[in-house]
């Protein structure tokens, strides 16, 4: 079930500097623990892999921090470190397990934030926490909220985005299957059948700009960007790009039970717009 965007509460703001699409920088805990999570800019990739396509990554970035990645002096207290995070508070599948499946001096990606998109990424630095997050996100109870901008297309309109007399609805819910297209690579809204699993995407409009821009706060369960992109198109609303083709869409705010507290609070990070998205919606040039 979808929670009202206009009742969260922001309890972990992280004010970014200006021009943060220039580098990606960490907003919550270190590489001295066992996950962190880190503000990716526009256009970069999550791995070194082949979906990388010479884009800049956070695996290359980040790896050669990771303790144990550098000199051995620095890092010379590492295995008592790892013995008292085990003696703290063992996860189920970490009892007896070697050293080494702890941290294995890699980055482990639990939930993929997709090139296109800048914003909150979960970084896990042992196997057994990114399994943790991967069942929270499986399990909805990893929460993502993106900020975007958007315009009314040229298409019709939808009641689920618009006012019978073609007003911007302020909140609204928009429930659907999807099926991906393979001739246009993307999602679209269907018809549900009885086997089929209902996308939610929830949306509130938070400031309307010049030109018909807007933005929007937006969460999806599943949390899927294509998934609001397609919600949005079928409404009547085109997400508008930035000047490399990529489209003005920040992952925003993260909500997620903290893995090595599992009795306490929720960990909620939150981020301030992106400078160029701010500058776009009130139709200005951001400078170099």
């Amino acid at each position: 079930m979808l929670s009202s965007l206009g009742r969260w509460q922001l309890s972990r703001p992280v004010r970014l500097p200006k021009h943060t699409s220039l580098l990606p920088r960490v907003v919550f805990n270190t590489w001295e623990h066992r996950y962190c999570v880190v503000y990716k800019p526009y256009g970069w990739s999550m791995r070194n892999d082949g979906t990388a396509l010479g884009r800049p990554s956070l695996e290359t970035t980040f790896t050669p921090f990771l303790p144990g990645n550098s000199s051995p002096e620095i890092h010379s207290g590492q295995n008592e470190e790892l013995d008292r995070m085990k003696q703290d508070l063992p996860l189920p599948d970490e009892i007896d397990q070697p050293r080494d499946r702890l941290r294995d001096g890699k980055l482990h990606f639990p939930i993929n934030v997709e090139v296109g998109v800048a914003g909150l990424c979960v970084v896990c630095t042992d196997k057994s926490i990114s399994r943790q997050f991967k069942t929270h996100y499986r399990e909805h109870a990893l929460r993502q909220t993106f900020r975007l901008l958007a315009r009314p297309a040229l298409s019709p309109h939808s009641t689920d985005f618009f006012s019978p007399d073609g007003r911007l609805l302020e909140y609204g819910v928009v429930e659907s299957c999807m099926s991906w297209s393979k001739d246009d690579q993307r999602w679209q809204p269907v018809e549900c059948s009885s086997n089929d699993s209902t996308v939610g995407t929830e949306f509130r409009l938070v400031e309307a700009g010049v030109g018909d821009l807007c933005m929007y706060e937006v969460m999806t369960t599943p949390s899927k960007p294509g998934y609001i992109t397609a919600h949005f198109a079928e409404g009547g609303l085109d997400i508008v790009e930035n000047s490399d083709g990529l489209p003005y869409m920040q992952l925003s705010r993260l909500e997620f039970p903290d893995p090595l507290n599992p009795t306490g609070k929720s960990i909620i990070i939150n981020v301030e717009p992106e400078q160029e998205m701010v500058a776009a919606l009130h139709g200005q040039i951001l400078s170099a």
